[in-house]
C-alpha cells in the first residue's frame, strides 16, 4: 500500500563522509605551545607568541607564525626547540683568505655550545674581502667598504629574525671591527671574539725586518718593495711567498688598529 505523499515521514541521516569528518574533528587535538624560556624575549615573535591571551590576529601570534615554524621544522627543529632563545652567530667565513679560513670551524663550536646551553643558533655568513690580497689591484676598491657590508649583513640578519642575542666572530682587519659594530647598533645582548693570530712562517735563511726568523704578511710587503728597488732577487721573493704564511689566522699587526676602527665607526 502506498501512502499519500503528505503522510510520509522523512528522516535526514548524515552522509557517511560527514560522519567520518566529525569523528576526525572530535579526535583532533591541538597541542598547547610550550612556554617560552625567560630569555626568549624577541624570537617568540618569529616562532609564535605562546601567550594564550594574545589574539590570533595579532602580529607574531602563535597562529600567524605557523608558516615560520613549518620552515624551521624543515631545518630540523622539534617541538621543544620553539621555546628556546635564538642566538645569531655572525660568521664571516671564507676559504679565499687565511684570516677567516678557520672561522667556520669556530662558529660550529660556538653553535654546539649554544645548543648545549639550551639555545638555538642561527648562523649568518657574510662576504669577506682581504686588502692584503687585493692590494695593488682594482679589487682594493671593495675592501674598505666590505667592513660596512659585513656589519650590515649581521645587523640585517639579526633584526630580521628577531633573535634574542648576538655572538660574532672576526678574523681579518675588516671583519673584526665589522663583527663588533652590530652590537651597539642593535643595543642588545652580545659578545664578539677575535678569531686569533696566525702562527709565524719560517724558512732557512729568511729573516724579517728586525733580524728575526718569524715571517708574516708584513715581511712579504716589505719584500715586494725590496724586489722593486733591486735589493731582493726573484728567487728570494719566491721563497718568502711559499713560507711566510703557513696557515689560518690573522696577521699580528692589525689587532689594535681594527678595534680602534670599530670604535670609531660605532
Amino acid at each position: 500500500m502506498t501512502l499519500p505523499l503528505h503522510h510520509c515521514e522523512t528522516t535526514h541521516l548524515p552522509h557517511p563522509t560527514m560522519r567520518t569528518t566529525a569523528r576526525r574533528l572530535a579526535s583532533f587535538h591541538t597541542p598547547s605551545p610550550p612556554p617560552s624560556h625567560p630569555l626568549k624575549k624577541r624570537s617568540k615573535h618569529l616562532t609564535g607568541n605562546p601567550d594564550p591571551t594574545v589574539s590570533p590576529s595579532s602580529p607574531g601570534s602563535y597562529a600567524k607564525m605557523t608558516a615560520s615554524r613549518a620552515n624551521l621544522r624543515a631545518t630540523g627543529w622539534k617541538d621543544d626547540d620553539f621555546a628556546k632563545p635564538v642566538i645569531t652567530v655572525g660568521s664571516p667565513w671564507s676559504n679565499a683568505l687565511p684570516c677567516n679560513f678557520h672561522i667556520r670551524e669556530l662558529a660550529d663550536q660556538v653553535c654546539a655550545s649554544i645548543e648545549r646551553q639550551g639555545g638555538k643558533a642561527f648562523v649568518c655568513g657574510t662576504p669577506v674581502i682581504s686588502d692584503g690580497m687585493t692590494n695593488g689591484s682594482d679589487g682594493m676598491k671593495y675592501s674598505l667598504i666590505s667592513r660596512e657590508i659585513i656589519a650590515d649583513c649581521i645587523e640585517t640578519f639579526h633584526e630580521g629574525y628577531m633573535a634574542d642575542a648576538l655572538f660574532t666572530l672576526g678574523g681579518c682587519d675588516k671583519s673584526t671591527p665589522a663583527a663588533l659594530m652590530p652590537l651597539p647598533r642593535v643595543d642588545g645582548i652580545g659578545v664578539t671574539l677575535y678569531g686569533g693570530t696566525a702562527m709565524p712562517g719560517r724558512c732557512d735563511g729568511c729573516h724579517n725586518g728586525k733580524g728575526g726568523d718569524g715571517l708574516d704578511a708584513g715581511v712579504l710587503m716589505e719584500a715586494i718593495g725590496s724586489y722593486g728597488v733591486g735589493r731582493m732577487s726573484q728567487e728570494e721573493l719566491d721563497r718568502l711567498e711559499r713560507h711566510a704564511l703557513p696557515g689560518a689566522g690573522n696577521g699580528p699587526c692589525g689587532v689594535v688598529v681594527v678595534w680602534c676602527g670599530a670604535l670609531y665607526r660605532c
